[in-house]
């Protein structure tokens, strides 16, 4: 449960290999069985790292806390298994802010059902030190699957500044794991990204 509430997550620009596009958006396939499709602008680092890097290093420019944040973030699908997904949006409009807007997708063994499961994440969340109460929850019905939706901000503190951010995350139990894709952005940015996540969730495919 605790790898719900630490991973924040990352990617975007170029078109991987067996990608398919249409519309503007793209579907990335992730480690561990699934795809989702997010817009022509977001990476995934899965796919192609080195231009990623190269990306990130050219379009923060003068933000140097931006590529500090992507390093860690890149790093998390290093040294954790259970992230099988970390994309951004490297889009000027992401990245101007300094900050990118981020998706990482986590899986994590459960034997529960997804309502106990999100019994359970959402005591875990109230007591998580990083997470700015209220926290909004609703049952959403995906393609996929019956999933929750979690919304809230979150605190965090990167390079001794403050950084607060809206996070939305869907979550589904499938074949004995729970499937927890978390889309992070600025709060000012939240209205603007809200239809973006929400169609990328409902592509979500195993």
């Amino acid at each position: 449960m605790r790898r719900l509430l630490f991973a924040i997550a990352a990617a975007a620009i170029a078109l991987p290999a067996g990608a398919q596009s249409g519309s503007g958006w793209v579907r990335h396939q992730g480690d561990g069985g699934f795809s989702l499709e997010l817009p022509v602008s977001w990476a995934d680092e899965s796919n192609d790292r080195a231009r990623l890097i190269r990306e990130v290093r050219r379009l923060a420019g003068d933000e140097p806390q931006v590529a500090a944040l992507m390093d860690n973030l890149l790093a998390v699908r290093e040294t954790n298994i259970a992230v099988k997904m970390i994309a951004f949006d490297l889009a000027p409009s992401s990245l101007r802010n300094g900050f990118a807007t981020n998706l990482n997708v986590v899986t994590e063994r459960t034997a529960l059902p997804l309502a106990l499961w999100r019994h359970e994440a959402l005591k875990q969340l109230a007591k998580a030190h990083f997470v700015v109460q209220p926290i909004w929850w609703r049952m959403v019905k995906l393609p996929a699957g019956k999933a929750v939706r979690l919304q809230y901000r979150a605190r965090f503190n990167v390079g001794g500044n403050r950084l607060v951010t809206a996070m939305t995350q869907y979550a589904l139990v499938k074949r004995g794991a729970a499937v927890i894709l978390t889309y992070t952005t600025l709060p000012k940015l939240a209205k603007a990204y809200r239809a973006r996540f929400e169609r990328s969730a409902r592509s979500l495919r195993f």
